[in-house]
């Protein structure tokens, strides 16, 4: 499951961005990764400290999960650094979208105003005065 999600992660984080849905889609793989990262991270020395137990019973593990065991650390690092790589990468464009987001707020604030202060006081039935 966990080798799964590093490798729906990876593709998701990696996709190229050129517009704001892919941009979107990009951040929210980072968020999904963002979530789980802590515990995958202390999910790993409990692991390992199984895997020595069952060895020094001589309980034998089936090789592709011993491989998988032995794989997983390393992958999951790599993951980490491409991630907090992307992640700032990504910085520039997160603040310039924030910034249209603000732009587009400001438009909208002032385009009510101006229909509340006007079309639509002058159309009340009854006598309307805002507090000061």
């Amino acid at each position: 499951e966990l080798r799964a999600f590093m490798v729906e992660t990876r593709a998701g984080a990696g996709r190229q961005i050129t517009d704001y849905n892919s941009l979107v889609q990009t951040l929210g793989s980072l968020a999904d990764f963002m979530r789980r990262r802590e515990e995958v991270d202390r999910t790993f020395d409990p692991l390992q400290d199984t895997v020595s137990m069952l060895t020094r019973y001589e309980i034998s593990l089936e090789p592709e999960t011993v491989v998988l065991l032995e794989e997983l650390p390393g992958m999951w690092t790599e993951l980490k650094r491409f991630c907090f790589q992307l992640n700032e990468t990504l910085l520039p464009m997160q603040t310039e979208e924030g910034r249209k987001i603000r732009v587009m707020e400001e438009r909208f604030t002032r385009c009510v105003a101006r229909f509340v202060g006007g079309w639509f006081i002058q159309r009340l039935p009854v006598q309307w005065v805002p507090d000061a």
